[in-house]
């Protein structure tokens, strides 16, 4: 395109952007929650909130301060502890480092954060530690309950062992995160926006334009018949997806998988993308099966199908007999091509994408699921990660399925 061109279009769509609808923006109640922790946390660092006040008693509570008092004097920086419930229907999406951040965007006060929610899972955020903090210590197997039946019942210890371990690691610069990808407009965390009311406020804002907006409309659909469409990048994989988002992901890849079966009797990928369907088929059925189970739980083994229908496609395209493992920082970047080791992630490949990238900022790109944990310390199938070429047959055997 001509630069003269160019320019032109780029005027005209800041006019016509400039005179429709402004973005949604949260309403005003959206935020009280995190005012009111705020202010709690600058009077008392420690915050219960009332919901989990018989589950968090006097005696954990002293406990904690006493670890809280330790840490910051070991740390040098004050700690904040707050425990409430976290829903997915929340300002933060059930995500404990977006909650805490909105927290430290309000009181402005740096030092080393840590929350729990209704499922006990802890989350921490670091805001000026002169600390270099591995991953493992604010999202290490010690951050999740040792009994999903009894959350609660190692709460305080998790706690305790969490501030213990930042004291423990070395000095280092004092940071602060801003890595935390917002949340959806507050209420609309799992709806895509109807119809009417995207399309009603743009023609109004069309016909308020004027004769200058058909004008330029008309203009621009003239200038992009005459240039050449290019494609369109393709979508970033999400880093912590709700289940709703997982779903619909795990039903498209294992619909694409499907139309390509079966395959040619001599393809060399024929037996590894069957045996890589019949895995996800019978992991998505057990996920249906059991709709009442966490959200961990349901989102890891929709991304194991994902995987898996992924894994199948692949062999058949590429012509292998067997699939690559997935990226063990986020298995929905696809197949990990180099080997990378990161401390506290199961040892095993990354992709491209990660492996040119230094350690400090993989561990802000590792998967987390919808209660803010990373993939890989939920107990069960997958708690070693999408490594290695055999995982059709582990899911399977896993399912009870020879």
């Amino acid at each position: 395109m001509r630069p003269a061109v160019r320019t032109l279009v780029v005027a005209l769509g800041v006019v016509l952007l400039s005179a429709g609808p402004a973005a949604a923006e949260d309403p005003p109640h959206a935020g009280l929650r995190l005012d009111r922790v705020a202010r709690a946390l600058a009077h008392d660092p420690l915050f219960v909130d009332d919901d989990l006040a018989d589950v968090v008693t006097g005696p954990d509570r002293d406990r904690i301060r006493a670890a809280m008092k330790t840490a910051a004097a070991d740390l040098g920086v004050p700690v904040y502890v707050a425990l409430l419930p976290n829903p997915r229907a929340s300002e933060s999406q059930g995500r404990g480092e977006l909650f805490l951040q909105g927290v430290h965007d309000r009181s402005h006060a740096d030092g080393l954060y840590l929350t729990a929610d209704e499922d006990a899972g802890i989350s921490g955020v670091a805001y000026g530690v002169p600390r270099d903090l591995d991953y493992d210590v604010l999202h290490g197997d010690q951050t999740g309950p040792a009994d999903d039946r009894a959350p609660f019942a190692d709460l305080t210890t998790r706690i305790e062992g969490t501030l213990a371990l930042a004291s423990d690691s070395p000095a280092g610069p004092p940071e602060t995160p801003r890595s935390y990808s917002g949340a959806s407009p507050f209420g609309q965390e799992d709806s895509p926006p109807r119809e009417p009311e995207f399309w009603a406020p743009f023609l109004i804002g069309a016909l308020l334009a004027g004769p200058f907006g058909a004008l330029g409309l008309w203009v621009i659909f003239l200038l992009a018949r005459a240039v050449r469409r290019r494609p369109a990048a393709p979508p970033r994989p999400p880093r912590s997806p709700g289940v709703r988002e997982l779903r619909a992901l795990a039903a498209r890849e294992l619909e694409a998988l499907g139309d390509l079966l079966p395959p040619a009797d001599d393809a060399p990928g024929r037996r590894a993308a069957m045996e890589a369907y019949d895995a996800a088929v019978l992991l998505s059925d057990e996920v249906g099966a059991r709709p009442g189970r966490h959200d961990d739980e349901a989102a890891l083994d929709l991304i194991g199908v994902v995987v898996l229908a992924v894994q199948g496609r692949t062999v058949l395209s590429e012509g292998r007999t067997a699939p690559r493992p997935a990226c063990q920082v986020n298995p929905l970047h696809g197949a990990g091509t180099r080997g990378k080791q990161i401390p506290g992630v199961p040892k095993g490949k990354v992709c491209a994408d990660c492996a040119a990238l230094p350690l400090r900022q993989l561990r802000q790109r590792v998967l987390t699921l919808p209660g803010g944990r990373p993939y890989h310390v939920v107990p069960g199938r997958f708690r070693d990660g999408f490594g290695g070429s055999a995982l059709a047959k582990r899911v399977l055997e896993s399912l009870g399925v020879d």
